[in-house]
């Protein structure tokens, strides 16, 4: 085997090991419409992880549910939801939650969000998570009487490798 191969095959492996370092490391944040009601509603919710040095952080957001504009639909439908941020230091600590939630009627809402932010001191044992979790009456034309999302994301050592 002559030194040149040598050399870029260590060259491959270590950049192959750094890309594989940076995706494992990278945050799973979520963005994105949930659609309920066979469509007829939706959602925006959004989950984002961050870090400075130090701490890791959370922070989960959920839109009131509205109607979908491309559908006629029957008013009045009422929903919950409920933002949680979550945080523990390691596999062995309790979780430790911050959560808020909302009630309304689609489309009569303040257009409020729910919010939930946490934080914990980085480690390589920590984890953190956020969720939303939506319940709602669908309109008569979806064909289903309720619907229930729940979107949830997980940091598992936050950050740290």
């Amino acid at each position: 085997m002559n030194p040149r191969s040598t050399i870029v095959r260590l060259g491959l492996l270590l950049t192959m090991s750094i890309a594989t370092a940076t995706a494992v490391a990278a945050p799973p944040n979520f963005h994105d419409r949930v659609h309920l009601c066979n469509l007829r509603l939706n959602a925006l919710v959004k989950i984002t992880f961050g870090q400075t040095g130090t701490t890791a952080t959370v922070g989960v957001e959920s839109q009131p549910v509205k109607y979908n504009p491309y559908y006629q639909s029957s008013p009045f439908q009422s929903y919950i939801m409920r933002a949680t941020a979550s945080i523990k230091k390691d596999s062995a600590s309790p979780w430790s939650a911050i959560v808020d939630s909302q009630e309304g009627i689609v489309g009569m809402s303040t257009g409020t969000p729910v919010y939930a932010g946490n934080s914990v001191f980085k480690d390589g044992t920590c984890e953190i998570k956020g969720s939303v979790y939506i319940f709602t009456s669908c309109p008569p034309e979806s064909g289903r009487s309720f619907d229930v999302a729940l979107i949830e994301r997980n940091w598992v050592g936050c950050g740290v490798y």
